[in-house]
């Protein structure tokens, strides 16, 4: 299924999704290189890799531009939003932007 990542910065890392929900959350690189974008609330978790997993909560980008999300992210974590449904951009991009994370 076709879907999306978008960062808090507005920047769309387009592929391909196993997941049939959005995902919001926290966006770290793991001990095996793979991204994972954590929901602290709901504690939902998604991968985001090169190549297809068996997880169904996992996206996969092109090499490049699993390359270029590394660098983006270096040693800071920074908040995205896998997204998998059919609303406009604008709405999910109005989501990432005004959401306060609970201390």
């Amino acid at each position: 299924m076709k879907g999306y990542l978008l960062l808090r910065d507005g920047s769309i890392f387009f592929g391909e999704t196993g997941s049939k929900e959005n995902i919001f959350g926290n966006m770290l690189i793991d001990e095996q290189g793979l991204i994972r974008v954590e929901c602290p609330v709901t504690g939902k978790l998604g991968i985001v890799a090169t190549t297809a997993l068996n997880e169904s909560d996992s996206m996969m980008l092109s090499n490049t531009d699993f390359e270029t999300l590394k660098l983006k992210i270096g040693n800071r974590a920074l908040q995205a939003k896998i997204v998998t449904d059919n609303l406009p951009i604008d709405f999910h991009v109005y989501d990432v932007k005004t959401y306060i994370p609970m201390i």
